[in-house]
């Protein structure tokens, strides 16, 4: 596919209105135009520009993972330590930052897995993923007041058998772990 070629037929903004705006995100409208078609509206949840996912393994190849509550869904669901990158930061820094809040886990090394856009229909954000290796329990967590979180070492086989009956998972743990098992060597 020719994607220069595409660059020139694809929409172009019109206007824009910000519908809600906090520290954390801006909800923005838009007008588009495409030649020959329509305008159209299109809602995008702009958020910090890149957030960090670590995929922790103790030296017993156990899962270092957590089960947090995301109020958008009301549920507790599993999912990987992680956080927005700070201003500064690399990722394996914030990996490691993020490990260390949410766990009380540190990591002998880290290494930069890939990145994705998890919802680019709607939101603006990257996801950085980040391996953690022999990790070891180092503290008691730092939770922020707004996270509940609970961690829980898992076993490969534990967390198939999770997904196999279809305990709620966020969709960026597995993104991790595609990473994890795309570039094992």
């Amino acid at each position: 596919m020719d994607h220069a070629k595409k660059l020139n037929e694809l929409p172009q903004v019109i206007d824009t209105h910000i519908l809600a705006e906090e520290s954390f995100f801006q909800l923005k409208k838009e007008k588009l135009r495409i030649p020959h078609q329509p305008d159209y509206t299109y809602y995008t949840l702009q958020c910090p520009d890149y957030a960090v996912m670590v995929l922790a393994t103790t030296a017993q190849n156990l899962y270092v993972l957590n089960w947090e509550y995301r109020h958008s869904v009301k549920q507790i669901v599993l999912s990987c330590p992680g956080g927005i990158l700070e201003a500064g930061e690399t990722a394996e820094q914030c990996a490691a930052r993020e490990l260390l809040e949410e766990t009380g886990f540190t990591a002998s090394h880290f290494e930069f897995m890939g990145e994705a856009f998890p919802f680019p229909g709607v939101c603006t954000q990257k996801v950085l993923y980040v391996r953690a290796y022999e990790a070891v329990i180092s503290r008691p967590q730092e939770l922020e007041h707004a996270e509940f979180i609970d961690t829980e070492l898992f076993t490969k086989e534990k967390l198939i058998k999770a997904l196999k009956t279809n305990a709620p998972v966020d969709g960026l743990l597995l993104t991790a772990f595609s990473y994890e098992n795309l570039l094992k060597k």
